[in-house]
């Protein structure tokens, strides 16, 4: 095999795969473990003195011994605490994975096989000739759909029900790097859910292949790879940003190792001698922030072999562990350039502990994300904590971007659409028939939400209107832009005037 210190993604990956594709259960049965209990979420198992708890609602399963506290984990983790060395528990991983006999294997009627997840016998694939759930939903425009970079990227899946009746729904194709399509997810309007009795979002994977990615075409020139949670995300940032040479990559709402595979696979093709920058622009949420740092993980992992990078969750809380030779070094430039960034919020959501040979950055979530919108708000702080710890890691050029005013970008577009930009300031009067809206970038407002509604324009300052019955006089100058009042709903002439809400009977 391999020699581990040489190749330690190649065996990350493979770890994640037997973590993720073995049947944990299964495998215990064939190797002579009783099932003891049963219960919503776990699965308790007996072999000898060995009691192993599965945890059932996690993905991996988890585990642990109630005879041993140092026996738990996932399933490599099990496999290594009884193989002989880290390399035959790799072979029996692997092995287990293509051992068809534990995946079908049922301990009694309280294990059930998982249903396979296949709808291409159901649904038919089509060009997009149906587009209002793009723009009235999603709020994109057929400028964006028919630009270089996503022409050709939408297409509808149409599914014929069993009363005859047509649904029409949007599909986002996933490629692998050779442009052959090998998963569709599909979207449309929500709907209501009789069994649970409330609104219900739809979408819906074609197949179980779901690590292969969303991606714009390879145009000429790009200038940056860029990265989103989801398709929408990529397109809603590409039409905002007036259409920019990027190529874009979505990774549908989840980072895993073979996502990231996929990833630098993209990434060799694309930009072989490593010389664009990377556009991280994930959510502007907790989940974001960590799909940052398990993205930089995996980055350096790669980048950087004298080290070993480990990424830690629980909760809020994310560490990031960094072991190697001649590591303090690291650690107090990394606490030098983290004060004067902490400085200017009275807060220290990041931590640095330095070992012999190990640092540990450890980085509290929340506490970034309460830090609110603005000049030293979340986006704020989070890009320049990223800045500082590339550039003391020497990492490849990484660029984070966050949404202004929302979680997402495809949110962001559909405010910033129904708000009519002011960009004369000097010409604005309080109006009587409008409402007035202002971005503010003013650090004692950091704890308010951006938008303010605008009550009275003077010579220097604006009165604003910012919720909790709050006003403050913000300078002009300290006022990103206005925008009038939620306009009605302007109806996209686009060649649409006879398409269907994207149902059609």
């Amino acid at each position: 095999m391999k020699n581990y210190a040489d190749n330690r993604m190649h065996y990350r990956m493979l770890i994640s795969k037997i973590n993720e594709e073995v049947d944990f259960s299964g495998y215990l049965h064939v190797k002579g473990y009783a099932l003891l209990k049963s219960s919503v979420g776990s699965k308790e198992y007996g072999k000898d003195q060995e009691r192993i708890v599965l945890n059932s609602k996690r993905n991996p399963v988890s585990y642990f011994n109630r005879n041993d506290t140092q026996d738990k984990g996932w399933f490599f983790s099990y496999l290594l605490q009884r193989s002989n060395n880290f390399y035959a528990a790799i072979t029996v991983g692997l092995e287990a994975i293509n051992a068809s006999h534990y995946s079908e294997a049922k301990t009694n009627k309280v294990l059930r096989t998982k249903k396979s997840t296949n709808l291409e016998a159901t649904f038919l694939i089509e060009p997009l000739k149906r587009w209002n759930y793009i723009v009235k939903e999603r709020g994109l425009s057929l400028k964006t759909l028919e630009s270089e970079a996503f022409n050709n990227k939408v297409l509808n899946g149409i599914y014929n029900t069993t009363k005859g009746n047509q649904i029409t729904n949007i599909a986002l194709p996933l490629t692998d790097t050779e442009g052959n399509i090998k998963n569709y997810i599909l979207f449309n309007k929500p709907y209501w859910s009789p069994k649970k009795n409330k609104l219900q979002k739809f979408r819906r994977v074609m197949n179980s292949q779901y690590h292969f990615l969303f991606t714009s075409n390879p145009t000429a020139n790009i200038k940056a790879l860029a990265c989103f949670e989801s398709g929408f995300d990529a397109m809603a940032y590409h039409e905002s940003k007036g259409l920019p040479n990027l190529f874009y990559m979505a990774f549908n709402g989840q980072l895993d190792e073979r996502k990231l595979e996929q990833f630098f696979l993209w990434k060799n093709k694309i930009d072989p001698e490593g010389k664009l920058p990377i556009k991280l622009s994930f959510d502007h949420d907790i989940a974001g922030f960590y799909f940052d740092m398990y993205f930089l993980k995996s980055l350096m992992s790669r980048e950087k072999k004298q080290y070993d990078f480990v990424l830690h969750r629980q909760n809020f809380v994310v560490k990031l562990q960094i072991q190697g030779h001649e590591i303090a070094l690291l650690g107090e430039e990394l606490k030098t350039e983290l004060n004067i960034l902490h400085q200017q919020i009275d807060l220290q959501p990041a931590k640095i502990i330095s070992l012999k040979e190990t640092l540990i950055i450890e980085l509290q979530l929340d506490s970034i994300l309460h830090l609110g919108p603005g000049k030293y708000g979340s986006s704020w702080y989070w890009e320049g904590f990223f800045s500082i710890l590339t550039n003391t890691l020497e990492c490849p050029k990484i660029q984070i971007q966050k949404p202004l005013l929302h979680k997402d970008w495809n949110e962001d577009l559909i405010w910033f659409k129904n708000h009519e930009q002011v960009k004369d300031v000097s010409s604005i009067s309080r109006g009587i028939n409008k409402t007035l809206w202002a971005v503010h970038n003013f650090k004692s407002l950091s704890k308010y939400p951006p938008i303010g509604k605008v009550m009275m324009v003077g010579e220097e300052k604006v009165l604003c209107d910012i919720g909790e019955t709050a006003y403050r006089w913000i300078s002009r100058d300290q006022i990103i832009s206005f925008y009038q009042e939620k306009k009605s709903q302007v109806v996209h002439q686009e060649n649409i005037k006879n398409a269907s809400y994207g149902r059609k009977k």
